[in-house]
This record gives structure tokens, sequence and C-alpha cells, in this order.
């Protein structure tokens, strides 16, 4: 699986995959970027973060380059938050399933194609349903009056 680093952004920003899969990110710009798990307002110490791609652990990092790769493969289910330390505002998320598991509450597997959605997508497709609802039933109630 590939995430290409390009424009100041990860792309895709929103990545589900399942455990024991291997990530490689791509820098396509002509800055440097690392790939650091955890987001700029976190606490967590640098060598506590599940990965790295800057090694800052060391108490320095390191950038990747135009043209160069780093990978992780990811063991453990959750959803990981990640950013570049020197342009905060690139932030991106992994979310890793359990290997032949169920998804996660708010996603639908067909085959080996997963479909997930944020709170803010299924509060919407909710919001729709209604809508939908209540027009049907506005529709049914016209028609019941019609026949009497």
């Amino acid at each position: 699986m590939e995430v290409a680093i390009e424009n100041y952004a990860y792309e895709p920003t929103e990545l589900t995959i399942t455990v024991g899969t291997t990530v490689t990110w791509i820098n396509k710009d002509p800055v440097g970027h690392t790939v650091t798990e955890g987001t700029p307002e976190s606490t967590k110490p640098a060598n506590q973060r599940l990965f790295d791609s800057s090694n800052g652990a060391q108490g320095k990092y390191d950038l990747m380059q135009l043209g160069q790769s780093w990978s992780f493969t990811f063991t453990t289910p959750g959803t990981y938050d990640y950013y570049c330390i020197p342009h905060p505002y690139m932030r991106a998320r992994i979310t890793v399933l359990p290997a032949g598991g169920s998804p996660s509450q708010g996603s639908q597997r067909y085959g080996d194609f997963t479909v997930v959605l944020t709170g803010k997508q299924i509060y919407a497709v909710s919001a729709f349903g209604l809508i939908v609802l209540v027009a049907l039933m506005a529709v049914f109630a016209r028609s019941g009056r019609k026949g009497n």
C-alpha cells in the first residue's frame, strides 16, 4: 500500500488496512517531510511513538527528501493519526483492522473492499435517510386522504 506525499499533503489522507499490511510513503515534494505518529498537540514522548520516519527519538529529526520513501508494517489494530513535524498542518489517519476480523463500527466490508464512514458521514447518511422517510410518510398520508 502506498501513500504519496505531494503538494504538502498525504494522499490518501484516510486509509483503512488490515494487520500485517506494509504502508510505504513516497515523498514527491521538493522539500523534506516526516511521517510521525500522533498529532502536533500530542504529549507522547518521541520514543513512545508507534512509528516515526524521522528517528525523532534521537532528539533530532531526519527528513525524507524528494524521491525517498519510508515503510512501516502495522501489527496492531487501531486508528493511528500521523503528521509531518516541519509542516504540522499535514495530517492523515490510518485505520488498521484485525486480519480476517470484522470491520469497526461505521464500516462495511464487501469482499476485499472496505467502506469506512466517519462520524460526520454517518450523521449525514442518517439525516438523509430521515428526510427520505418523512417525505415518503407525507406522500402516503396525502394519498390516503384522496381515497376517503
